[in-house]
């Protein structure tokens, strides 16, 4: 039986290490490669995805089928995830017509 010196295990540790390090090297370049090869490919698919869901709810807020108090949470949720425009004002008249309601149920049932 062959001796291994000293010597000679910590030549073969540091080309183990190094060998290793090569792997992890070539693991990491492929996972930053493949998540900015997926990034490009899933960026468009979000932003459609979040304008789909802005223009589903303008048709509920805008929809008189729907009751008003559900109307107003979409609404919110609508300004939150960054709806604007005439959406944005029927929302407002929407929640101050609703606000005026209120008033005058309550005006109504007090006298």
């Amino acid at each position: 039986m062959e001796n291994i010196t000293l010597e000679e295990m910590i030549k073969i540790i540091g080309i183990l290490v190094a060998f290793i390090s090569s792997i992890e090297f070539l693991a990491f370049r492929t996972r930053k490669y493949i998540k900015n090869i997926m990034k490009d490919e899933i960026d468009p698919i979000k932003q459609e995805l979040h304008q789909n869901s802005l223009n589903t709810m303008k048709n509920t807020i805008c929809n008189e089928n729907i009751p008003i108090t559900e109307r107003l949470i979409v609404g919110k949720e609508y300004i939150e995830k960054g709806g604007n425009g005439a959406v944005k004002i029927y929302l407002h008249k929407l929640e101050e017509d609703f606000a005026n309601k209120l008033k005058e149920e309550n005006l109504t049932k007090n006298k």
